[in-house]
């Protein structure tokens, strides 16, 4: 019985299977005392969703989130999220693989993906985007 099934959901069109979409965040900032580099993602659907956070030192070691123990984190509708990765040594190379779990057919990603560095130079706390480098022109600066 077990293998009818089997041979049933592997003769389906992979259309009609679930599937990963995959994201990656490159050149994140950590372990310097001015910058750090935080993934942010948002559900932009109605429904839940399933998403692995993997984030990476430069070497390609697994790194774990700050204060969130599992790779795997649920988003509720609509819900935003941010997560900083625990590297102590200074890099600018970090990087985080997300995975967004499509359940089935029909369905599209609904997970947006970004990144940003926050650095304090002197008392201004200036952000930019993580695939960019920050420049007196770019950076938002708060005070």
């Amino acid at each position: 019985m077990k293998l009818v099934a089997l041979l049933v959901f592997s003769a389906l069109p992979a259309s009609t299977q679930p599937r990963v979409m995959e994201s990656v965040v490159p050149a994140l900032s950590y372990g310097t005392a001015t910058c750090s580099s935080s993934v942010q993602m948002q559900n932009l659907s109605d429904r839940l969703v399933m998403v692995d956070v993997e984030g990476h030192k430069p070497s390609g070691a697994l790194a774990p989130m700050v204060d969130h123990p599992d790779i795997s984190v649920q988003l509720n509708p609509h819900e935003r999220a941010a997560y900083k990765l625990q590297i102590d040594e200074p890099t600018t190379s970090a990087w985080v693989k997300i995975r967004e779990h499509v359940p089935g057919p029909g369905l599209s990603p609904v997970v947006a993906v970004s990144g940003a560095t926050e650095c304090i130079i002197g008392d201004e706390l200036r952000k930019g985007g993580a695939r960019r480098g920050l420049s007196d022109a770019e950076s938002l600066v708060l005070r």
